[in-house]
């Protein structure tokens, strides 16, 4: 019933790359590899710190971008493409994955849960989602409020923290800007820069971006020199 509760939640969700669910009563880790549909029980102990989601009661949370992890499973390789197996074993960015966590609540007791469900999303997702939304002349960034990049335009830079200051500064700014949540800065000297936040039960994330003022201007500028030759000719 757990496993295929799971590859419910897979069939919705099928970005995902493994789901798993942690039942701490009973100490059991059951896994669904989604590659090949493969399922995995194990005993495991759960430390009563690791019990306690980092949330309120009833809510779910997202991981930062990571590598993935068995999650103390032995997996079958030899079940695995070649692809799901440098998933596991490789370190490129675009292997990275976020995770959205579930905490489960045995109802009506709400004092802590009995168990929580993790799947690991694959970030071709939020490269999807994202891709249109600035080009080579652009930095992009989606940060968290603890400044861990979710996305960034550059790949080096996802599942870190950003060491330039002015997204941390334009998230600050963002934030004094109460219910609007947006924020546009006008004062750099070549950039336009520009900071929305994206809220949500689960997420508190800012999406941040530069843009250079050429590029902003550019058809402005062509338009403009259209119309001059146009009367220029006449």
């Amino acid at each position: 019933r757990v496993f295929s509760y799971l590859t419910t939640i897979y069939s919705v969700t099928p970005e995902a790359v493994q789901i798993r669910f942690a039942a701490y009563k009973s100490e059991h880790s059951l896994l669904l590899t989604t590659g090949n549909l493969q399922r995995y029980l194990k005993r495991q102990e759960f430390p009563e710190a690791e019990t306690v989601p980092p949330v309120p009661t009833l809510q779910a949370y997202i991981l930062p971008p990571h590598r993935p992890t068995n999650y103390g499973h032995q997996l079958n390789h030899m079940s695995l493409s070649s692809q799901e197996f440098s998933t596991f074993t490789a370190s490129d960015p675009e292997d990275l994955v976020f995770t959205v966590c579930i905490p489960l609540y045995h109802l009506p007791n709400l004092g802590r849960p009995v168990g929580e469900v993790s799947v690991d999303i694959s970030m071709d997702l939020l490269e999807r989602l994202c891709r249109f939304l600035y080009d080579d002349t652009e930095e992009f960034y989606i940060l968290d409020s603890g400044g861990h990049v979710i996305f960034a335009s550059d790949e080096t830079l996802i599942g870190g923290s950003l060491a330039r200051q002015w997204p941390a500064e334009m998230i600050r700014l963002t934030q004094e800007a109460g219910e609007r949540g947006f924020y546009v800065d006008r004062t750099c000297c070549e950039d336009i820069r520009i900071c929305k936040q994206i809220s949500s039960a689960t997420m508190d994330w800012y999406m941040v971006k530069s843009i250079p003022k050429s590029l902003i201007h550019r058809n402005t500028n062509r338009q403009l020199f259209t119309l001059l030759s146009a009367y220029i000719l006449c």
